[in-house]
């Protein structure tokens, strides 16, 4: 199993579901057919075939092949790859094989792990060196600092991890070959650097993206970070943040003042326009930024922590879970990064004259907000609720 050195990550993105498969891949591979299905692809995976020696090698009737033979094509699935003679007769007649969209729906789904495992080793041979030839081409090892951030987001790109959230992200046109390969991580640094300079606010959600674990977010941001330090790269940055300064002081103007009339039902309109215009999360300048949507809420409080407790408790059994499944792929020669889960609730439940807090973690709000906060309800990993009064988390 291959270990992540151990730096920080970006805490206030959420432990997400699995992604969704398209329906009409789903659908291949949950119909009756769902098993003749698995070991067509299981074969063709590994080599290119023609439909009878599928036929034998499965010892199942020709016709039957024949007709998932069609199913898979119409799915973009499998391809005629080429030609061959038949022994007896001499016709020409078709090899099939795998498209780039069914090596990457193998890579990527869990029907049949010895199927997903193969295809994975494949795709990692295929992007570990489309991905080296990236980083030469940009010279990434110009920057001088970020050691650390470098070792994470090497390995994680050749970790099956890895492998699996850049395809679903990008796309199996990434296996089509370089050229759409280096497209895509140029785009990974793009996303990384809205990412750095908005503080997270809402990219990744809006692009539709559903994310198992931060380790995404985490190679996103460090990519980032080390093209800042860089004496090219860092020209990114600045370009972005010159184009999108009129964007974001929009929106922080809007965010402010829609924070201001929220507060203003639960504080005084002083402590409102401050607490506006302080960073709810200390190590988050922009504060604000969507605030209203993502923590600010008028639900009961004991609802609010019934829930917060149910969503620490589940994100820990999927993390042990997922650490046992890890833990088998490890031993049937998987490259495997350990997936980190922040099961991070921060919640502002606003009431009439005051407002209260619900956390897993205190120490990332900032002092101003915890200060003038009626009660602090802070959740451990454990589900354990203890309510604390504000003044006493500060500066801790």
């Amino acid at each position: 199993m291959v270990q992540v050195d151990s730096i920080d990550t970006i805490d206030d993105y959420q432990a997400g579901t699995d992604i969704l498969i398209p329906q009409d891949q789903l659908d291949l591979f949950t119909v009756r057919e769902r098993t003749n299905n698995e070991n067509i692809l299981g074969l063709l995976i590994r080599e290119n075939l023609t439909a009878y020696k599928i036929s034998k090698l499965l010892e199942i009737d020709y016709t039957t092949i024949f007709d998932r033979l069609k199913d898979l094509k119409k799915q973009n699935i499998i391809e005629a790859k080429g030609r061959t003679r038949a022994t007896k007769s001499g016709n020409e007649i078709i090899l099939w094989g795998l498209t780039t969209r069914g090596l990457g729906f193998a890579a990527t789904q869990e029907v049949n792990l010895n199927i997903r495992d193969f295809a994975l080793a494949e795709c990692q041979r295929k992007l570990s060196s489309y991905w080296n030839v990236f980083w030469k081409l940009y010279e990434f090892d110009l920057s001088t600092h970020g050691s650390a951030m470098k070792r994470f987001v090497r390995r994680w790109m050749r970790s099956d991890e890895g492998i699996i959230e850049t395809l679903r992200t990008f796309g199996p046109s990434m296996l089509e070959g370089e050229s759409q390969a280096l497209i895509a991580f140029r785009r990974m640094l793009d996303i990384g650097i809205i990412l750095v300079q908005s503080e997270g606010d809402f990219v990744l959600n809006k692009l539709g993206i559903i994310q198992p674990s931060t380790n995404f977010t985490s190679a996103l941001t460090y990519l980032a970070r080390i093209a800042l330090d860089h004496p090219k790269l860092r020209k990114l940055h600045d370009t972005i943040r010159e184009i999108d300064g009129p964007l974001y002081s929009r929106i922080r103007s809007d965010e402010y003042n829609q924070t201001v009339v929220r507060l203003s039902t639960s504080t005084s309109a002083k402590v409102a326009q401050k607490l506006a215009m302080t960073p709810f999360f200390r190590d988050n300048p922009l504060g604000v930024m969507g605030m209203l949507e993502r923590h600010f809420v008028d639900t009961p409080l004991d609802k609010v922590v019934r829930d917060a407790v149910g969503e620490i408790k589940r994100a820990v059994r999927k993390e042990k879970l997922d650490a046992r499944k890890l833990e088998k792929s490890a031993k049937r020669g998987a490259t495997i990064i350990r997936a980190i889960y922040h099961p991070s609730v921060q919640k502002v439940v606003l009431e009439p004259g005051r407002y209260r807090i619900v956390t897993s973690d205190p120490g990332a709000i900032s002092d101003e907000w915890l200060r003038n906060s009626h009660e602090v309800y802070v959740i451990d990993r454990e589900g354990e609720v203890k309510v604390r009064e504000g003044e006493e988390l500060v500066n801790r």
